[in-house]
């Protein structure tokens, strides 16, 4: 699992605001990659991250082998929580 979060200005009604967009890609089983997951986020924090894992798991996500990404402190916490055998 490959997990990066990428900063985009987004349009708020007359302004613009920094946006997250938190994106999770992976290797299935039979070698196909594929995004598995992505959201918009006022913020990047392990909360955020910890979100957008457990609605991976609620769709099937059952394994994970490992995990990939800038070492942000947030994506760390995440991980370990979600996934004790990590």
């Amino acid at each position: 699992m490959s997990v990066e979060a990428k900063y985009f200005k987004v349009r708020e009604g007359i302004r613009y605001a920094n946006k997250a967009l938190l994106i999770v890609a992976g290797i299935r089983s039979d070698g196909i990659h594929e995004i598995s997951g992505a959201r918009t986020a006022d913020c990047e924090n392990e909360l955020t991250w910890e979100d957008l894992i457990s609605d991976l798991k609620d769709c099937g996500l059952v394994r994970v082998d490992l995990v990939v990404s800038d070492s942000y402190n947030g994506i760390r916490v995440a991980v370990e929580r979600s996934f004790d055998e990590c």
